[in-house]
């Protein structure tokens, strides 16, 4: 007998049959809570509010009964002795290798040895079988399931980590072309999710895809920025920097990055820049920010001088003798100065910026 959580919740009755669905909506439920706590007692209050709510009829205790029967009958003559009533609830008996959850973090927990031990291609193989498990998402389509939310969540984080090492283990192998459509996919699909945008990073170019490699990395700083508010991390950048320091070996358009992926160290002369790319990418930024707090505060500074003359056009007399006061050309030098002080380094500033973004820009295209 074997039993699925990695996807729609099934159940294999016999080793020549296929995998069942349990059609039955709260016999469904009932199997999903106990399975993701497969060995342990599940509390009849946990199950009455997977099965209810926490708002349960007043027969709830009497109908879980009769839906724990039911989940038995359907299970056939061998499922329903699995299913035993404990101290504080029911517990079902699953053993090690009939659970597909339970053979995916062994099967994980193999490939990191091997990974560890530096045989990347039978880790590659392992972390695949464990992978090849999943046909969907954790017990897809069940509902009432709160109570197991970061059960769940850690099952999808262990199949992240897994697409992670495998890749890695892939690109060790040199299969850059070969998972560049994958990573692809896996970067449009967990946006920001920075160690795939890593790795499609190095595939694209190590297989002569500089552009491509530059504008996925331009990719995940905007989504970062525009999500989060944040830069990548340094990993990430380290590893742009290593790109934008990689040489083409004679015709062909292999890049040369090694596997530990370093700054490459270049003569004084050679550096496109004194300032590291997150210093320089920071300053662009503070810089822009500051051009358009300066920007809004020279209009609404003009909107208000405009104003201002409007009000002594209006209500200054023709015959006005500057002896009574100050005169009005006094007035409109002063405010004319402000408002030249105000605008004039703006100015300044936002050309200064929109040079050096299109430098910028332009070194990266390049």
């Amino acid at each position: 007998m074997r039993f699925g959580l990695l996807g729609p919740v099934t159940v294999l009755l016999d080793a020549e049959d296929a995998p069942v669905r349990v059609e039955q909506r709260m016999p469904e439920i009932l199997l999903s809570a106990l399975l993701l706590n497969a060995g342990k007692p599940v509390p009849t209050a946990k199950l009455t509010a997977a099965l209810w709510g926490y708002d349960p009829p007043p027969s709830a205790a009497s109908s879980l009964y009769n839906h724990v029967a039911r989940l038995r009958r359907l299970l056939g003559a061998e499922g329903a002795g699995r299913i035993r009533n404990a101290s504080v609830g029911y517990v079902i008996d699953v053993g090690p290798d009939e659970l597909d959850a339970t053979e995916f973090a062994t099967l994980c927990t193999k490939a990191t040895r091997l990974r560890e031990a530096g045989s990347w291609a039978s880790a590659s193989e392992t972390y695949a079988a464990a992978l090849s498990l999943w046909r969907g998402e954790p017990v897809e389509g069940v509902s009432g399931l709160d109570e197991w939310e970061a059960h769940i969540q850690e099952l999808r984080e262990m199949r992240l980590q897994a697409l992670d090492a495998r890749i890695d283990c892939d690109l060790r192998l040199g299969r850059h072309k070969q998972t560049i459509a994958e990573l692809q996919a896996l970067a449009l699909e967990h946006p920001l999710h920075e160690p795939f945008h890593q790795q499609l990073m190095l595939a694209l170019y190590r297989s002569g895809r500089q552009t491509d490699a530059l504008n996925a990395y331009q990719k995940l700083r905007q989504s970062l920025s525009r999500e989060l508010g944040i830069d990548p991390s340094p990993p990430v950048q380290r590893v742009h920097e290593a790109i934008l320091g990689g040489e083409v070996q004679g015709d062909s358009v292999e890049v040369v990055i090694p596997a530990e992926v370093v700054i490459p160290a270049v003569a004084p002369t050679q550096v496109p820049a004194l300032v590291p790319a997150e210093n320089r990418y920071a300053r662009q930024t503070f810089a822009a920010k500051l051009a358009r707090v300066l920007v809004r505060i020279a209009f609404w500074l003009f909107v208000m001088v405009t104003l201002f003359f409007a009000s002594v056009a209006i209500y200054m007399p023709f015959d006005h003798d500057p002896a009574d006061g100050v005169s009005i050309g006094v007035v409109i030098f002063f405010w004319c100065f402000v408002l030249g002080a105000c605008v004039l380094p703006t100015f300044l500033l936002g050309r200064r910026v929109y040079r050096y973004r299109k430098a910028i820009t332009h070194r990266l295209s390049s």
